[in-house]
């Protein structure tokens, strides 16, 4: 596949978080939809400013086990991010030796 078309595919999987609400809330979105509408409104805080039934719906789901704490979270994802950069450091020393 070439590159403008992964460009092209991922764009349109793109997360729609006003259609992803309106779904939600006319109770058509699968409970895959689901878990992302609520693990985006938890990670970027929204859930919090919205009504008082996402921030609940978040708390519940955390207790579940449908998603990991906020704080756990932003710490997984910082972990992949560190793990992320240490491996293109790996990838390019040959090219900071140069310099």
């Amino acid at each position: 596949m070439n590159k403008k078309k992964q460009i092209a595919e991922k764009m349109s999987k793109k997360f729609d978080l006003v259609e992803s609400i309106m779904a939600h809330e006319d109770g058509s979105l699968d409970e895959k939809g689901t878990r992302r509408l609520f693990r985006h409104l938890q990670r970027t805080g929204l859930g919090n400013k919205l009504q008082g039934h996402y921030g609940r719906t978040i708390a519940t789901m955390e207790k579940s086990g449908y998603l990991k704490p906020r704080k756990e979270a932003l710490e997984s994802k910082l972990d992949r991010f560190n793990k992320k950069n240490k491996d293109i450091n790996k990838s390019t020393k040959h090219l900071n030796d140069k310099f």
